[in-house]
């Protein structure tokens, strides 16, 4: 689905730009209440790429590795979310 919410929970990270660096490609400029960072699956510029055309569900499923930059810090241990489809 591809506004399936992906919501990241943290701390510090900046109130307006950070940025997801990912396996389906980099988002930027996203906003935060400090504690939370809240995308859409289709916010992600590759997400198109692996998607079934129908949106028909096939039957498979990989794992997204990401970091997160929060303003200039980013996280020392990367998140992994599972996208299935």
């Amino acid at each position: 689905d591809k506004n399936l919410e992906i919501t990241i929970i943290g701390k510090n990270f900046d109130t307006t730009n950070n940025s997801i660096y990912s396996s389906l490609g980099n988002i930027t400029g996203i906003a935060s209440d400090g504690n939370t960072i809240r995308v859409k699956a289709s916010d992600f510029p590759n997400y198109k790429d692996i998607t079934p055309k129908d949106g028909k569900k096939i039957g498979y499923s990989f794992p997204v590795t990401l970091y997160v930059l929060a303003g200039t810090r980013a996280t020392v241990t990367p998140g992994t979310f599972t996208l299935e489809f």
